[in-house]
């Protein structure tokens, strides 16, 4: 009885489990790369091999336990048999079950990645394992589905307290049938898009988006919005109009605009504030509006924004207009481009309309699209407070009038704390500053950015550099 007891307490699949979850958290939670997750789904073959082995081991005790079994004298053969049949028979059952849920999630085959301009492979792209049956109980592993119009509009009612909450998206959405949404309160929780679509979004309100306010700590990821017809009077964008949390490969297509005066308009997101994080999305938008528009943000606020893009054109009454984001007061901007063409009256870049704080850093970016302003306009950047690292413009600078008034090839107007770092612009006539001017030969020889990271650039001869992590 003394061996039974022994392997009756013994709990084999104690360490499997935590292994487990170790591995399929680490493979949610990992961010850094195509490349450590194969790293980890090679661990999780040989954990796999591991788990084989401990079945064939309680397959092996299940027999000798059988025919040991009539050796104990304080109960019968036939209890003990039960007793140990059943135990292990339940164990086989459950580490077969998990050696095919880890399997299904383990098999790179099995990854299915979205269809999108938008080139990277991220963990965001893996599809989820089959969830649980029903609506959803709100947690990591059982998220509340998304489906239908009425499910979404559950945000605003039996799910508007959402904080910890896990939600995911297992339909397109068509909102083609409601001629004027009315904004979802501010979201706290987990929403994944699932790579679906919010169709047709329309909306004409004093402050126009999706969501009021992404709270700190809340995420929104792996969604697309199409066609939308966005207006606002004060402020307009697809996604939200405040941003305190993370926004994770999102895009945005159709057209955002605001009307009244000191209104503001961004493709994604209207305002992006101290902390926040916009990643891995795009815009091709038709953005405009009466004062600080961008393509892909209006106004960011220390926050960051990288391996994003905008195509789409912006375009302002008044002042403050960029190709990606209009106005940056801190923060960062790193790996990321604008190609549509920007215009306003004062204050235009083709990245960035001003960067009006020295803690500012835009690097590793760029801007092909013309830029036309009445003044104060540069190829990159407006009004350049902060810092320009390892970055460039190829788009043309046009003046609205016909004398120039601080217009720059890479920066129209420079704060005293403004600071170039191996940055360029194309020379051109009609600028006034020429401060990073290259001619357009010398931005398509690689010997000019012979100091910039080959990690990050791809540099080839007659050809602009083009950033790695947009490419196959």
């Amino acid at each position: 009885m003394e061996k039974a007891t022994k392997i009756q307490n013994s709990d084999p699949l104690k360490s499997l489990r935590s292994s487990i979850a170790f591995y399929v958290g680490k493979i949610t939670e990992n961010e850094n790369g195509v490349t450590e997750i194969k790293e980890t789904i090679q661990e999780m073959k040989t954990h796999l091999a591991n788990m084989d082995t401990t079945l064939q081991n309680l397959t092996t005790e299940l027999t000798n336990t059988q025919t040991q079994v009539g050796s104990d004298q304080n109960n019968t053969k036939a209890e003990i048999q039960a007793l140990k049949i059943h135990e292990f028979e339940t164990k086989i059952k459950q580490i077969n079950k998990e050696i095919t849920a880890l399997k299904s999630c383990a098999c790179p085959d099995s990854w299915k990645t979205q269809t999108n301009p938008y080139k990277i492979a991220t963990t965001n792209d893996l599809q989820p394992t089959v969830l649980p049956a029903g609506p959803g109980t709100g947690t990591m592993q059982d998220p509340y589905k998304i489906a239908t119009v009425n499910d979404l509009q559950k945000l605003r009612t039996v799910w508007g307290s959402n904080t910890g909450k896990y939600f995911i998206v297992t339909q397109d959405i068509d909102l083609s049938s409601i001629a004027n949404f009315t904004s979802l309160p501010d979201f706290n929780g987990t929403l994944d898009g699932n790579n679906k679509k919010i169709l047709n979004l329309r909306i004409d309100r004093y402050y126009a988006s999706l969501f009021q306010q992404i709270g700190q700590g809340g995420v929104v990821k792996n969604l697309g919005f199409e066609n939308v017809a966005i207006k606002g009077n004060r402020g307009a964008a697809a996604l939200a109009t405040y941003n305190y949390g993370t926004v994770d490969n999102c895009y945005v297509t159709g057209q955002v605009s605001c009307s009244a005066k000191y209104g503001h308009s961004g493709g994604l997101v209207l305002y992006s504030s101290t902390g926040s994080i916009i990643k891995n999305s795009y815009s091709t938008a038709r953005v405009s509006g009466s004062y600080y528009s961008g393509g892909l943000v209006a106004v960011m606020n220390k926050a960051t924004v990288e391996n994003s893009y905008s195509s789409g054109s912006v375009s302002t009454v008044d002042s403050g207009a960029g190709g990606l984001v209009a106005s940056m007061t801190g923060g960062v901007i790193r790996q990321s481009y604008a190609t549509g063409s920007v215009s306003g009256k004062y204050v235009v870049g083709g990245l960035v309309g001003l960067v009006n704080n020295p803690e500012s850093i835009i690097e590793n970016s760029y801007s092909s699209g013309s830029v036309s302003a009445l003044g104060m306009a540069g190829g990159l950047v407006g009004n350049l407070s902060g810092k320009i690292k390892n970055s460039y413009s190829s788009g043309s600078v046009v003046s609205k009038q016909s004398r120039v008034n601080r217009l720059g090839v890479l920066a129209g107007e420079y704060g005293s704390e403004g600071t170039i770092i191996k940055s360029f612009g194309k020379s051109q006539s009609g600028v006034s500053n020429t401060r990073g001017q290259k001619t357009d030969a010398e931005l398509k020889d690689p010997s000019t950015f012979s100091s910039w990271d080959k990690n990050i650039w791809k540099i080839e001869s007659g050809k602009y550099p083009k950033l790695k992590v947009f490419l196959n």
